[in-house]
């Protein structure tokens, strides 16, 4: 699994996302330089979210996903193109967004990818991608909140991906999330503490609610001390990620869960 991967820009990106007095300075989720591809070209406006043209022969619907505890537009559908392609065509089009040299945040996984970055202006998009079970194309949510309120954490009311709730978790903060009604979604945690006590935590919450790790992987750190677990559902439907990094005195973490078919 490729999961663990971020580049300087996108530690950076993810370390000011976790702070506050962030705003007007993007953000995205890892980086690598994008290719120029001619198939992927917009379809008409009626059908893009602004700022996140759709693909070209892409099947989509309009949808309501929640961030940080309010609605807004998405749109969810399936790409016949892979999936690091369109992970690499929306980090071409965050980067002509953003300021030169401004963060945001890139995560690579064999099954699953996301990308976060917030404007200046402080609108938010986020691109949501999975694989699905027979590995052909690549299932995609499209995200963009113009509410310039992306910043604002979670409250500990709000339902994170999962089913998790930072009621539960005393001490962390959820500084980003992106939640559907099914569970799926990312989100972006930080809690006190050790990477390994961090990770204890959010596992056994997680397990509470039915999902299955693979806690040999407690053991495996990857790259710059960065922990990726996976995890499954035990009824099924839901499969992802739980990726936790050391800080000063704390740990981030990044829960990425989607639709297992």
């Amino acid at each position: 699994m490729q999961d663990g991967k971020l580049a300087t820009a996108a530690r950076f990106g993810l370390g000011l996302l976790l702070t506050a007095g962030m705003v007007g300075t993007g953000l995205a989720l890892s980086g690598r330089s994008a290719r120029a591809l001619s198939y992927f070209q917009p379809s008409p406006a009626s059908f893009s979210l602004p700022g996140l043209p759709l693909l070209k022969g892409c099947e989509a619907s309009a949808q309501r996903l929640t961030v940080n505890g309010h609605q807004v537009r998405a749109l969810e559908g399936v790409s016949k193109r892979p999936l690091r392609d369109v992970l690499d065509h929306y980090e071409a089009i965050a980067k002509r967004q953003l300021k030169r040299g401004a963060p945001y945040i890139r995560e690579d996984g064999k099954h699953s990818g996301s990308l976060l970055w917030v404007t200046p202006d402080g609108i938010s998009r986020a691109v949501i991608l999975s694989r699905p079970k027979d590995g052909r194309g690549t299932h995609f949510r499209l995200v963009v909140d113009e509410t310039k309120r992306a910043l604002q954490s979670a409250t500990k009311n709000d339902r994170l991906p999962g089913g998790l709730a930072l009621a539960g978790l005393p001490g962390f903060t959820a500084p980003y999330t992106v939640s559907a009604a099914d569970g799926s979604g990312v989100a972006m945690l930080r809690g006190p503490g050790d990477a390994r006590g961090v990770t204890a935590r959010l596992l056994s919450e997680l397990e509470d609610r039915g999902f299955q790790a693979d806690r040999q992987a407690l053991h495996v750190y990857k790259g710059h001390g960065e922990l990726a677990i996976p995890l499954v559902h035990t009824r099924g439907g839901l499969r992802g990620v739980l990726k936790v990094t050391p800080e000063k005195r704390a740990a981030r973490a990044c829960l990425s869960l989607h639709p297992s078919s």
